[in-house]
């Protein structure tokens, strides 16, 4: 078989020249399947040794956790891999790839490791076997858990370039890598600075003033707490039905499924008839509050007119706020409150399917500062909800780049020597 022949039976690395030489993932390095100390054991768990599974591979490139860990007994009895080790799932979600961090790990019967020889770079091969997940899935054995057993996985042939040009691509990846980590990082220390200008606004206000104890908890001296239905009409909205989905006056209209924490997402809407009388009671204007009656109870989000015209469906309560308080506010004050305080705990029906009806939302105690001391509030918050949505976006690009550069890279579309 000629070297084009055998490299169109590859999909997923189409090479475009003949210097890349084609191997089995045996001649990358040792392969070998990982193994689980007997959990009836205790004296092999609970030590400082990982014990990695499929669970511990993530995004992230390297494995700096694992869910289990053994002790110097369990560790002599498990399967070991030194720094360096590739681990590649090989059961269930085939082809979650990791590289290990410490002088040494174990990892489970459903890794299979490669433990690269002298001619390969770990990190190269780490991205190659990323890059060749669509392979991976392919071999493994369609069975109600796909299986790709050790024997599959290193026979599975692969196209390699010479060790410096390796290098050189590993050099390329490592910095998009590194930028993408950068700025998940960044986005994590903003979510935490939110976090903690919410803290302190919802307790001590803008003006430092003392505080008092309330049913909602401890807020400045100077704020009431009033119910939500004192503030804002609230509507659910129009009930779903087959009927209702027949009509010469289609709507698109939200689901749960559209509203997210503070986002909108208009990617799936669905559409169903309404009246002229039902476009008055349901429309949405800029600044209503959408909150979830079931399922992740409480999620909310604003409308900001993402669409000229929108409804939404019964599962979901509109909140028009009235002069007293803001949109924005109220928005931060349920994220704050749904999210990281016991604040309406209990309020959802305790039920197998928890629900927030219209008359228990009414009932919702919200602190009342005035109306500056709101807006100053909401400009800070929203101030940091504008950083952590460019700093997102900034990573999404990065990642698209990433996935254009492990293309073309491992395909030979473009070079770099």
């Amino acid at each position: 078989m000629s070297y084009y022949q055998r490299s169109r039976n590859m999909p997923t690395q189409e090479i475009k020249n003949q210097e890349w030489e084609i191997k089995k993932i045996k001649d990358l390095g040792l392969v070998s399947t990982g193994s689980t100390p007997s959990t009836s054991q205790p004296l092999f768990y609970g030590g400082e040794y990982k014990l990695i599974s499929p669970a511990d591979l993530t995004e992230s490139k390297y494995i700096f956790t694992s869910h289990k860990l053994l002790t110097d007994e369990g560790l002599g009895v498990a399967r070991k891999v030194p720094a360096n080790s590739i681990l590649v799932g090989c059961i269930g979600n085939v082809g979650k790839i990791g590289m290990t961090t410490d002088d040494v790990s174990a990892f489970n019967q459903q890794i299979n490791a490669v433990q690269c020889n002298e001619n390969n770079d770990p990190n190269f091969v780490y991205y190659l076997l990323k890059y060749q997940k669509p392979v991976l899935e392919s071999k493994a054995a369609k069975v109600t858990l796909p299986i790709l057993n050790k024997n599959n996985f290193e026979n599975i042939e692969v196209l390699v370039p010479s060790l410096s040009e390796q290098k050189s691509i590993v050099h390329a990846l490592s910095t998009v890598q590194g930028a993408i980590e950068g700025q998940e990082k960044l986005i994590e220390k903003l979510k935490d600075l939110k976090r903690s200008m919410m803290n302190h606004f919802f307790i001590h206000g803008t003006k430092n003033e003392p505080t008092k104890m309330t049913e909602i908890g401890e807020i400045p001296e100077g704020w009431e707490v009033v119910e939500l239905g004192r503030l804002s009409e609230i509507q659910q909205g129009k009930q779903v039905s087959k009927k209702n989905r027949i009509g010469e006056n289609q709507k698109p209209f939200l689901r749960t499924a559209n509203v997210f924490w503070n986002k909108i997402d208009l990617s799936e809407l669905d559409e169903m008839n309404f009246s002229k009388k039902e476009e008055e009671k349901y429309h949405l204007n800029y600044g209503d509050l959408l909150i979830c009656e079931g399922g992740d109870v409480g999620r909310t989000a604003m409308w900001r007119d993402e669409m000229q015209d929108c409804y939404y469906q019964n599962h979901l309560h509109r909140v028009r706020v009235g002069q007293k308080i803001s949109s924005l506010f109220l928005l931060y004050w349920l994220d704050y409150a749904l999210n990281n305080t016991d604040v309406y705990l209990g309020r959802a029906n305790n039920t197998t399917i928890p629900n927030l009806s219209k008359s228990k939302l009414q009932m919702f105690e919200i602190p009342l500062p005035k109306i500056e001391e709101q807006n100053i509030i909401s400009a800070a918050l929203q101030a940091i909800d504008q950083k952590i949505e460019s700093t997102q976006q900034k990573l999404l690009n990065r990642q698209s780049l990433f996935k254009t550069l492990l293309h073309e890279l491992m395909s030979g579309e473009r070079r770099i020597r």
